[in-house]
């Protein structure tokens, strides 16, 4: 019996050979990197309390335009992380919806209007207000289906739910234009612009950030592509090694 050992292939068919190991080897690495950074979006919530000082919060006097402005230090954020997304939710007790008027500064200085005496302008007559004494807890998000200036309301009711704010909330940052990490002190500033109805207070706020987080680094993928470029270079020997 005779054995027909294979000639190892040299030239152009061997290059050609180590060429289609390297495409592999590259496809290879792409989709090791593509799973290695995908990243997870984060809701981090943090809120700020005023309800235990005196008079159970910040007064917010009525037909007073100079109104309350404060400053929470939000501190969730990891390092490297982008923001991609913000809601806002406000506790305020009594007073007119109709009356208010707020917005939010990011510590980049990013400025959104929240409230502009809900119910006015454009989206009809000045709302009837939700009655003194009555707890407003409402949540302002991109993702709220009606917008709060057309928000009306029946005395000695609460304001409730999900709205979108007056401005845009994207402004803040979205997936496809992330800001920076959204740590640092944002500004609250809300007045009650109405004369009448009473003052209200500002009891919370609570501020929710959708983060991504900067992914890991691939320690598995960088072992992953040694081994594959070991492989590579070993085939590649054994291919144009002479009998």
């Amino acid at each position: 019996m005779v054995w027909f050992r294979p000639k190892p292939l040299t030239g152009w068919a061997g290059g050609l050979l180590i060429e289609l190991e390297m495409k592999k080897l590259l496809i290879f690495v792409g989709l090791c990197l593509a799973v290695s950074g995908t990243e997870a979006a984060v809701v981090l919530t943090q809120t700020f309390d005023y309800s235990s000082q005196a008079g159970g919060g910040y007064n917010i006097a009525a037909g007073d335009p100079v109104g309350v402005a404060v400053q929470g230090n939000f501190n969730l954020g990891p390092v490297g992380g982008r923001l991609v997304g913000v809601s806002i939710g406000l506790n305020v007790s009594g007073g007119y919806n109709g009356d208010y008027y707020a917005w939010l500064k990011s510590p980049d200085g990013t400025l959104v209007q929240l409230l502009n005496q809900p119910g006015s302008d454009i989206f009809g007559s000045p709302a009837s207000g939700f009655g003194n004494g009555g707890i407003n807890s409402f949540l302002l998000s991109s993702s709220g289906s009606v917008n709060i200036q057309g928000v009306d309301g029946t005395y000695g009711s609460s304001l409730t739910g999900t709205y979108s704010a007056a401005g845009d909330l994207n402004a803040f940052g979205t997936e496809s234009s992330p800001s920076g990490s959204g740590n640092g002190n944002w500004t609250l500033f809300i007045d009650d612009l109405g004369s009448g109805g009473g003052s209200g207070t500002l009891e919370n706020w609570t501020l929710n950030e959708t983060i991504i987080a900067a992914p890991e680094p691939p320690y598995m993928v960088v072992s992953l592509l040694l081994f594959a470029v070991g492989v590579a270079v070993f085939r590649s020997r054994r291919v144009v090694a002479a009998p």
